[in-house]
């Protein structure tokens, strides 16, 4: 509560304008910069161009403070600026978005069947792979599962993000992690019994 609080403080300065303005950005801008600057940067951006994607989204939140109506998480809203700013870049250069990129951090000590570093660079390249075409056919829910395992968004968070009831989050969150295994399934032999 204590969070949704500050970042409502944060948006009643910004609305304000003038030094309270300056002030509410800059406490959104530790707090949001350097995850959303990781999460360019795991998506193929160069650390100059997701902080020129980070400059051009606290641009949108200020010019668009107005339209966040406290009816879902701010962290959502600030997110779907941040998500939709790759997603135009992406069109911007006409390269195809894969937009989801795998953190492999999250195998990294998931027992093997053999103690061989190969068989470990094995899964992780069997698990990016699985991902990666599952983001293909699946890009919403592929963002979904990342935005909820790897970033630790909320089911709240989450609920407003979907524009879904909270019930209807978690269904279509088990859904998508369904979807997800057949794509899993070859990386099932690196794993111990």
């Amino acid at each position: 509560m204590k969070q949704e609080q500050q970042e409502l403080d944060c948006v009643l300065q910004i609305r304000a304008g003038g030094k309270q303005r300056a002030e509410g950005i800059s406490t959104l801008y530790r707090k949001y910069a350097p995850q959303m600057k990781r999460y360019y940067m795991r998506n193929g951006k160069s650390l100059a161009q997701a902080e020129d994607l980070l400059q051009d989204v606290f641009i949108q939140v200020i010019h668009n403070i107005d339209s966040y109506r406290h009816e879902g998480a701010f962290s959502a809203w600030i997110w779907t600026i941040a998500r939709n700013r790759l997603i135009s870049e992406y069109r911007k250069s006409g390269n195809h978005v894969s937009e989801i990129e795998f953190d492999e951090n999250l195998i990294e000590n998931v027992p093997i069947n053999s103690a061989h570093n190969s068989d470990q660079d094995e899964l992780k390249k069997c698990v990016h792979e699985a991902f990666e075409r599952f983001s293909q056919q699946h890009q919403e829910r592929a963002h979904a599962l990342t935005l909820f395992a790897i970033y630790g968004w909320t089911i709240e968070e989450m609920s407003s993000f979907l524009g879904r009831t909270i019930a209807a989050t978690r269904e279509y969150l088990s859904q998508s992690r369904k979807k997800l295994r057949p794509f899993l399934k070859p990386c099932f032999d690196f794993l111990t019994p």
